[in-house]
């Protein structure tokens, strides 16, 4: 789904508009960050346009898109009191009404794209890591099988082993699926590596194009940690290296350089 923002007010954006490309990974960073997220999913400007797939955003159609659209926010907040996994799975569906022919299949089918196995329907919602409930979180977002995922800094509770599994299924999602995915965060480092394309909110003004793009061509904005190591030997040495998203690489690219 592709979403285009014509005119919108956000913020001390008073004319907000760009471009986020269907069945990719894209980011939005900086201040406004949410409330963009936000009017993307079910909440409308207060100027301008938002469109999807190019059919302008309008409360009269807003039961057509929003069986479409899964906003995943920061924080698990569970809507139903169920403590056990599988009885909150089960109750989720009865209560999204959620037309599912095969229930034990298609739950095991969300468990395990995330990574999980079918113990942990046994297990209880409290007992659950914040990394597993992130992906509980993920799984019933995927029982819906929408085609356009708003995630809300979805790996501030993962180690960078996790981080890399969780980026995977999201790129599967994409290349597989065709799913579109959109994430708010303040993580440079995980913009650059996985996005393939960016919108900074910058005070009065709105950055858009590929992170590399954007990180290497602006001076005044934060950047990833290996954009800043590969500025600064080019600044200081004088070496200029290949813009790497792979530590690895650039340190082989330093290799060479000083061999």
């Amino acid at each position: 789904m592709e979403i285009r923002f014509s005119h919108v007010e956000v913020g001390n954006q008073k004319d907000l508009c760009f471009v986020l490309p269907n069945e990719s990974i894209s980011a939005i960073a900086g201040e406004g960050k949410e409330e963009v997220l936000k009017l993307i999913g079910e909440e409308f400007p207060s100027k301008g346009n938002i469109y999807y797939n190019g059919k302008r955003k309008l409360k009269r159609d807003q039961k057509e898109y929003v069986k479409d659209i899964k906003y995943i926010p920061m924080n698990f907040q569970k809507e139903l009191p169920f403590e056990n996994v599988y009885e909150y799975f089960t109750s989720y569906i009865r209560y999204h009404h959620i037309p599912i022919k095969k229930l034990e299949e298609k739950i095991q089918t969300s468990l395990k794209i995330l990574g999980l196995k079918k113990e942990i329907l046994e297990k209880n919602m409290s007992a659950l890591s914040s990394c597993e409930q992130k992906k509980i979180q993920f799984s019933l977002a995927l029982l819906e099988n929408p085609s356009l995922f708003l995630l809300e800094e979805p790996l501030l509770s993962f180690n960078q082993k996790e981080s890399k599994e969780m980026m995977a299924v999201l790129e599967k999602l994409t290349d597989k699926f065709h799913k579109t995915i959109i994430i708010a965060t303040e993580d440079h480092n995980l913009i650059y590596q996985y996005a393939k394309h960016l919108v900074f909110l910058k005070k009065e003004k709105a950055l858009e194009g590929t992170p590399e793009e954007i990180y290497y061509g602006e001076e005044e904005c934060e950047k990833p940690e290996i954009v800043k190591f590969i500025q600064l030997v080019e600044k200081e040495k004088g070496v200029r290296l290949d813009h790497r998203k792979d530590i690895r690489d650039l340190i082989k690219d330093i290799y060479r350089s000083v061999s």
